[in-house]
């Protein structure tokens, strides 16, 4: 057997998994924070419009944005 060759192919797969894993979670991490500030933009803008209310669709655009970077850092935290 030669060790040498089995270390280096190792070392590839290894290199090359963190490479992949690392771009897959800091996809869904754009994701998460785009879908977040999106529906936060827009809660606060049809509330803007349409409601006199500015503070209510503030702090309800800011709840939905923890929420969903709550959850992104729940994510993270599993892998």
């Amino acid at each position: 057997m030669n060790l040498h060759g089995i270390e280096a192919g190792i070392t590839t797969l290894v290199i090359s998994g963190n490479i992949i894993l690392t771009s897959l979670c800091q996809l869904l991490a754009i994701l998460v924070i785009g879908l977040g500030v999106t529906r936060a933009l827009i809660i606060f803008v049809k509330d803007a419009l349409f409601n006199p209310h500015t503070m209510e669709a503030f702090q309800r655009s800011r709840l939905v944005m923890g929420y969903s970077f709550s959850l992104l850092e729940f994510r993270l935290s599993e892998i």
